[in-house]
């Protein structure tokens, strides 16, 4: 289990997070696809209509209750943690005090409570960063969410430049 110290985690709205990071950027394409039942169709969604916030992207699939694995980790989380969860499962791969807040995430946004939004600070082995989240939720059969997406990137923009 790879260990990091997740401090100072803050719930925020998305107007907190400034306009060029790539959390916001994913708000603003997650909601061109928000259905009328507030649920985000996985096939009607188009990632490579944001290509440079791809590297800051967490998918997680449910495979059961309190079951989350980690699909795909962008290489710009992988560089961010020092390591990479994907192919692993939630809990294989944070802390379990993490691993809870998680889960109560996930199972917020599972109900329609989504997206969220936070603001902390990771300690790890060489640096400590201050980093925005967004958790976003999708489903594969347009009614039931069943992928998360968590971008995650750092405040300092000097450490996400975008291009559009």
């Amino acid at each position: 289990m790879r260990r990091g110290l997740v401090e100072k985690l803050r719930y925020i709205q998305v107007d907190e997070i400034p306009v060029g990071n790539p959390v916001f950027k994913f708000n603003e394409v997650w909601e061109e696809y928000t259905q009328i039942n507030g649920v985000v169709a996985w096939g009607s969604f188009k990632p490579m209509k944001i290509p440079a916030i791809l590297p800051w992207v967490v998918l997680n699939e449910k495979q059961g209750p309190g079951i989350y694995f980690c699909r795909v980790c962008g290489s710009g989380c992988d560089n961010l943690f020092e390591w990479s969860a994907q192919g692993k499962y939630l809990t294989d791969t944070l802390p379990p005090e993490i691993v809870d807040v998680r889960l109560q995430e996930l199972t917020k946004v599972e109900a329609g409570e989504g997206p969220f939004f936070s603001e902390s600070i990771l300690t790890l082995e060489k640096e400590i960063i201050d980093v925005y989240r967004g958790v976003f939720g999708f489903a594969t059969d347009g009614e039931n969410i069943d992928r998360y997406i968590a971008v995650i990137a750092p405040v300092d923009q000097r450490r996400w430049p975008i291009t559009s």
